[in-house]
Parts: C-alpha cells; structure tokens; sequence
C-alpha cells in the first residue's frame, strides 16, 4: 500500500520483473491495450481488494482475449522469451535402405517435468487455465496453443490430452453449455430443504457443447463417458450431470499444490461462483447443499498403502470437507450413472465465511445428521501409514484407509497434527 498513489499515477516498465515486461510486450506486439497481472492489478497487503479480486479472477479469464502462461519461469525474475536450448532442436537423420535414402527429422521427447517445470502443479494456475478461453504456453521446448476447440503444439506430444496436463478450456465450454438459459430455465432444486435422502438416475445425462470433442478429455470422467445418449432428459439430469461435473472437477483441482494452505477454497471460488450460477444452490465448504448427501462421499484419491497426511495447523474446512485435507480426492459416487440413497437425513449444515467471498474461506462449520450407527473397534498399529487400520465389527473385520493420520485424544480418535507423532492405539468408535 506504501507506493499505492504512485502505481495509480503511472508504472515505470523498467522497474517492472523480466517476466511482467515480456508479457507487456507480447500485448503490444498483438495491439491490446490493457493487460492483467494479478500482483499489479491486486492492492498488496490488502485483505478485502484480494478477497473481492479472488471471486472476480474467474471474469478476467474468461472474458480475456488471451491468457499468457510461462512454464519456463519458476518466478517473475526468469524470463521466458529467449533463444531455445539446442537440446530441443530437431536433428537431421539420413536412413538408408539398400540403394535408397532420405532425410528424415526427429526431436527429443520431453519428460512431464522438463515440458511443465512448475505451472501445472499449482492450485492457482488450475483455475486461470480452466477459465481462460484461449492461453498460449511457453514451454522450454515449444509453444502450445489451447482454446475451447483445441490443443496445438508446436511439435508432437505424445497422449497430449490423456496426459491431464491441458486441455483446461474445455472445462469453460462445459460451464458455458451449463449456463445455457435455454437448458437449464426450469431446474428444479432436487433437495432445496437439505435433505439426503437421494437417488441419482439410471438415465445418462446430456450432450457437449459444439466443438466439445469429448473423446479428447480424460480428466473428467464426466465429461467424456461414452454412454451418454444424445438428449438432454429431464431436468433432474441436467443437475446431476452438473453435480458430477463439479466432482470431477474437485479431483482435478486437488492434485495441485497451494503455498498457502488456507487458500484451497479461495483457489477454487472462481469455478464454485460459475456453478453457483447454474445450480443457484447454497456453497459449503467445497460442498453444495443440493447434493450434500452425495457430497460427503468423498475419499482420499490414493490407493495404495502409504504414508497419510497429517491435519495442516491453520484451519482450512471443516472434517466433512474435501477441503479440510492435504491431497487429492475423489467422489465416491457419480450420479449420472448409478442409484444411490445415502441411509442417512442431512438435519443441518453451515459454515461461516468470515470474508467478502461467499465462495471464498470459511471460519468455522458444522454438520448435523441423521441415521442408523453401528459400534465397532479401530486397530492401529502405526498411524502414520494406511496399511495399518482395521475396523473389527460386531460379524467382520476390514481394512480401513483414513484420509489422515488418525490420533487417540482423550478417549475419542482424531484427525493428528504433524507434532507431537502419534501412537499405536486401540478405540471403539460409532460407525454411521
């Protein structure tokens, strides 16, 4: 705030890092006027301009003319125009087949990590790629072009699109349809009241947007199953198409990397804003109200027997969540393509936004339910690896994988906080 009414007056371009000034004159090269850099265009040190800002970020990506993203700069002081390494040139090769020969070229294929550095794992450039409509990539070995109809690298990629790496913008085309007045005038909120009791429909749900080449896009299974049929069916299948939508996306977005771990939802308030407008249903954590029942059917997305996470020590979401936890996460239901009806009456569930963004952080949460509970005996032997849950029933035994360290205090089992190291324990809990 210090040099606030200077920066208002005039930006000297010079004083500018390297990689701001090559943005400036890329839009000038192109003849556009205006361009944005959020740490210019975002009042430093200023909590309300950055929670005002943050819910807007989406506006300015989407309705930009073009979105500039640099894999070659880990930070603004790293430029990313410049003559390319030799290592990523084609070289010239010359076959030979008995009495015949040609001239062929062949270039380097590059690792996910040379042709990405760090752009793709943050949580922040997840949102700015999914809603920006058009982006050019400055990669160390190419260029890549994305729009909503698509993908074009300079060179040969090999499963470009399977590779989860772009194709972003597909993910606004999706948002767009959504926002079609036309499709979605009558929408019906299918539990407005809260209430979890459920079912999703057998039918499939509606078509892609022109353009949507759905074959191309593996990163939301919801975007891209093949046994959709070509209507658009009842309203109530246009929602769970969008609920399913919104599922994927969450997976998507939790793979990624935050500096700041109280900006998972910020992150992320954008897209919840654009599906906000489509659904009208309340936001709550991550969660929407309207499909809170099948919302708290999530999971930690790994599979395999390794070490959990602990608790971060700022408060992100409440336990119920996705938010609340370090990682990736999947939903464990997809309402487009199977029946469910949670056993279990959704009586009440809040959160406070202490900020200016509804869909931004929240300060505090709480859930109340309703259902059938079992008791049961949680077996730990080490806490800090999944392999070592077990759940012992009143007729069965089975492994159980948390979704983070779990820790004995007092008497009742928690989520565990990096210090001080848990324990081996044994607890009876209540299973709902």
């Amino acid at each position: 705030m210090t040099n606030f009414k200077d920066m208002i007056k005039s930006i000297n371009a010079n004083s500018l890092p390297v990689v701001f000034q090559q943005a400036i004159w890329i839009v000038r090269m192109l003849r556009i006027e205006y361009i944005w850099i959020d740490s210019l265009c975002i009042i430093q040190d200023s909590q309300s301009d950055w929670e005002l800002e943050s819910l807007q970020m989406c506006d300015y990506y989407e309705n930009s003319f073009l979105t500039i993203s640099t894999a070659t700069s880990p930070n603004s002081t790293i430029p990313f125009l410049g003559p390319r390494d030799t290592r990523w040139w084609p070289a010239k090769l010359n076959l030979t087949n008995g009495s015949s020969s040609e001239d062929v070229y062949a270039q380097r294929i590059t690792s996910e990590q040379e042709e990405e550095g760090m752009l793709f794992t943050r949580a922040w450039t997840w949102q700015e790629a999914a809603m920006s409509s058009r982006t050019i990539y400055f990669t160390p070995s190419e260029l890549i072009w994305e729009c909503s109809e698509h993908v074009v690298p300079q060179r040969y990629i090999p499963d470009l699109e399977a590779s989860e790496r772009l194709g972003f913008s597909k993910v606004l085309s999706l948002l767009r349809f959504s926002l079609n007045p036309d499709m979605v005038h009558n929408i019906d909120r299918s539990v407005g009241d809260g209430c979890a009791d459920i079912s999703g429909s057998e039918n499939s749900m509606g078509i892609p947007p022109s353009g949507f080449d759905s074959a191309n896009s593996s990163y939301a299974s919801a975007l891209s199953r093949t046994d959709r049929p070509n209507s658009i069916g009842s309203d109530a299948n246009i929602m769970n198409y969008v609920w399913d939508m919104w599922n994927d996306l969450v997976t998507s977005y939790s793979r990624r990397h935050l500096t700041f771990v109280t900006d998972k939802l910020p992150a992320l308030s954008g897209v919840a804003s654009r599906v906000h407008k489509i659904t009208k249903s309340r936001y709550i954590a991550g969660i929407w109200e309207d499909n809170l029942g099948i919302g708290l059917c999530w999971a930690r997305a790994s599979t395999g027997y390794r070490d959990l996470p602990t608790l971060a020590t700022e408060y992100v979401a409440p336990s119920w969540s996705w938010a609340s936890i370090h990682g990736a996460v999947k939903s464990r239901v997809e309402r487009t393509i199977s029946t469910f009806e949670p056993s279990f009456t959704i009586i009440e569930a809040n959160c406070i936004v202490p900020g200016l963004n509804p869909f931004g952080r929240v300060a505090t949460g709480h859930l109340f339910i309703r259902g059938q509970i079992a008791q049961a005996m949680l077996r730990c032997d080490d806490p800090q690896t999944s392999f070592f849950y077990k759940i012992s029933g009143p007729t069965d035994k089975w492994d159980f994988s948390p979704d983070s360290v779990l820790a004995l205090n007092n008497g009742n089992v928690s989520r565990a906080r990096k210090d001080p190291k848990p324990s081996k324990f044994t607890a009876k809990i209540h299973s709902l």
